[in-house]
């Protein structure tokens, strides 16, 4: 499901002038991959799978998604980071 999510929150990135349709669906991705990290974030953890799509998929989505002009999508990939170094914290000392 991250995987998906990532995938689908990384479609036009780049593209500035996203209609508010394609705005909405990306942040609802957003904010389902926030809120499944903060459910099952230490259960995640223990899973090999979960670093490898968080590397391959959900960084390369986020970093995409911090470069968009709009404040939402920023501050949900903003979010995301954040709980991501909370969760990972013990793997990145």
């Amino acid at each position: 499901m991250l995987d998906m999510l990532s995938q689908f929150s990384q479609r036009d990135a780049t593209n500035q002038s996203l209609t508010p349709l394609a705005l909405r669906c990306k942040s609802l991705s957003l904010e389902l991959i926030y809120e499944s990290l903060k459910a099952g974030g230490e259960i995640l953890q223990s899973k090999r799978i979960y670093e490898i799509v968080v590397r391959e998929q959900l960084i390369p989505s986020l970093v995409k998604n911090s470069l968009s002009l709009d404040k939402q999508l920023f501050v949900l990939t903003l979010n995301i980071f954040v709980l991501l170094v909370w969760l990972m914290r013990d793997s990145l000392r």
